[in-house]
């Protein structure tokens, strides 16, 4: 926030010219380049009331010297001249006609209206002020805007290619939806796509699987997706939507070991513990919450396997038995 330390006025310059920096706290600091302020001065309204006022609308492109109107019917002769409320000097006035122009190049964005008074001087001095209001008005289509700037889905993996998956809807100046969508950019948790995961619809914002998805290899992709106007000032804005990939059972569980030899002593008490085998799923949840059980080479049952650690107590060969 810039605020003044002194009056302005009088004894100041017309306007100033100002040149701020950001640095961080780094070490060393870094600076950003200037950002450049232009501060004008306007003259403290008279007391001299107004006596009338005159509306205007003008487009943006407007081009300089464009004429808005003569800000008065002429009454008594006087000098004409702005004294308050011309932004950036934005407007001009022709000093014996009183006819209101454009003096610099408008924006929209910057400033949308004005209030212009203009002082009228006879030889007697000030005779009378006019209040000039000026709406000016975007020449160009708006900023599309998105009903959602962010959007969370969740996607199963292994579906189709070309399953819908969201709509990421936008319009621009009262619900105008004539837009061209595009995707920026796809972003998975592990940091590597490989390739494109989604596409969306250039006319609809339809966005649908382009690929196989693994919930194995990503988890997670956030893809930007852009709506842009099709005026020859194209304006864009983006939403984020993020997909979460839930898991499907497609891998089977694995031992880190096919097969294991242990020695045991022919005397050891019953309880004793054997051996640990375990086991891996590459799948989440439910999926992967595996047990264990002997189905092979303990006929007399002079073993036993905990089906939640795969400790056995108590073999020879053993496989895995996995709930699903």
């Amino acid at each position: 926030m810039i605020t003044s330390t002194h009056s302005l006025g009088l004894t100041s310059p017309p306007y100033f010219t100002l040149k701020v920096i950001a640095e961080d706290s780094g070490d060393p600091p870094r600076s950003s380049a200037p950002h450049v302020l232009e501060v004008y001065i306007d003259e403290a309204p008279s007391e001299v009331p107004v006596t009338s006022s005159a509306s205007f609308s003008v487009a943006d492109d407007a081009e300089v010297g464009t004429v808005l109107g003569s800000v008065e019917r002429a009454t008594t002769p006087g000098y004409y001249c702005i004294v308050h409320g011309n932004t950036f000097g934005s407007f001009g006035v022709n000093h014996t006609s009183g006819v209101l122009y454009v003096a610099l190049p408008l924006s929209y964005d910057d400033c949308s209206g004005f209030s212009v008074r203009v002082e009228v001087v006879g030889a007697q001095g000030v005779l009378r002020y006019i209040l000039a209001n000026v709406s000016v008005t975007n020449a160009e289509v708006g900023v599309p805007a998105f009903d959602a700037e962010l959007v969370s889905v969740g996607v199963r993996e292994n579906v189709p290619v070309g399953i819908f998956v969201a709509r990421l809807a936008a319009s621009y100046d009262g619900g105008k939806n004539d837009l061209e969508y595009s995707i920026v950019s796809e972003t998975a948790n592990n940091g590597s796509l490989g390739g494109r995961l989604f596409a969306v619809e250039s006319r609809t914002g339809y966005v649908r699987t382009a690929a196989n998805i693994d919930r194995e290899a990503v988890q997670q992709i956030t893809v930007v997706v852009a709506a842009t106007t099709r005026s020859p000032r194209r304006r864009r804005s983006t939403a984020t939507l993020v997909v979460m990939v839930t898991d499907v059972n497609d891998n089977s569980p694995v031992f880190s070991a096919t097969e294991t030899s242990v020695r045991v002593m022919e005397d050891v008490a019953e309880g004793f513990i054997v051996a640990t085998v375990v086991a891996r799923d590459a799948d989440a949840g439910d999926n992967a919450r595996l047990s264990y059980c002997i189905v092979a080479g303990n006929e007399k049952g002079h073993f036993i396997v905990d089906d939640k650690s795969g400790t056995v107590e108590y073999v020879l060969y053993f496989i895995l038995c996995y709930n699903h």
